[in-house]
């Protein structure tokens, strides 16, 4: 009898020890899937922080894009200036619409009318 209560006892204690590693199982689980979940979750703030340092690409793109334009636009009013001066050097009348003319130039149109305003003989010299 003494056996067979010490076998109950150990089979309770067995019992109490397979619950135990049941337990830890589940709270095994339990922790890999949290461990799923956050690396989902840091997964989808790479994806976020991809996205934002690709649109903050975009936005410096687009940023030297204006300051090209921009370089550009002074570049195009200093020849239109220059030609201002040129033509007020060699003593011709601008009709109303000559600075829109003009603005209505290309850029290599621009160019080649400073060019042919510079080439032209100093009406002042002539005297």
């Amino acid at each position: 009898m003494k056996s067979q209560v010490k076998r109950s006892h150990l089979l309770v204690e067995r019992s109490h020890l397979l619950v135990e590693r049941q337990h830890l199982l589940v709270e095994r689980q339990h922790l890999l899937v949290k461990r799923q979940h956050l690396l989902v979750e840091r997964q989808h703030l790479l994806v976020e922080r991809s996205h934002l340092l690709v649109e903050r690409q975009h936005l410096l793109v687009e940023r030297q894009h204006l300051l090209v334009k921009r370089s550009h636009l002074l570049v195009w009013k200093k020849v239109l200036a220059k030609t201002d001066v040129e033509i007020e050097h060699l003593g011709w009348t601008q009709n109303r619409d000559g600075k829109r003319s003009r603005s209505s130039l290309t850029d290599e149109q621009l160019h080649k009318f400073l060019q042919y305003l510079q080439s032209q003989p100093d009406p002042r010299a002539e005297f």
